[in-house]
């Protein structure tokens, strides 16, 4: 049976095939963007052996996510977000988590109706004071949670 490259699978099973070591290797890969040893590759994702970088490189590269070049450096042609990568954006050391963008937002507001609070010193305001400070502390703690997950 021939294997199918990224561009004829569909999402889901191209979901189903990069999770575990494979996900952790792509996910790595993804963080630095630049042509990388295998050896480099192993270290890094945290693999215990170079045969098993080099199982999940190929499995990497035979769903053309990543490709080798001449001197066997391995470096990322398609980006794709499945299972916890999806929660975050960016690229290279840029990449973070999604919930950043509403943790800073919901942080900047509330600095701002705690700043002008004796304005709104009414019931309306102490509302809106009450679901900002709720909004920023959940919104802290999914952007702190996603970001210490080990994919």
């Amino acid at each position: 049976m021939e294997r199918k490259s990224s561009d004829e699978l569909t999402n889901e099973e191209l979901e189903s095939l990069l999770k575990g070591k494979t996900q952790r290797v792509y996910f790595y890969m993804l963080r630095h963007l630049r042509p990388m040893g295998m050896r480099e590759i192993q270290r890094g994702s945290g693999l215990s052996s170079p045969s098993l970088a080099i199982y999940h490189l190929n499995k990497l590269k035979n769903l053309s996510l990543i490709d080798v070049d001449e001197n066997g450096q391995y470096y990322v042609i398609q980006e794709f977000k499945a299972g916890l990568l999806s929660f975050f954006v960016g690229a290279g050391r840029f990449l973070v988590p999604r919930y950043l963008f509403y943790s800073v937002f919901y942080s900047v507001v509330l600095i701002g109706v705690v700043i002008y609070i004796p304005i709104f010193l009414n019931s309306t305001g102490l509302l809106l004071a009450a679901v900002l400070i709720f909004a920023t502390f959940t919104s802290w703690r999914e952007t702190l949670n996603v970001w210490r997950v080990k994919i």
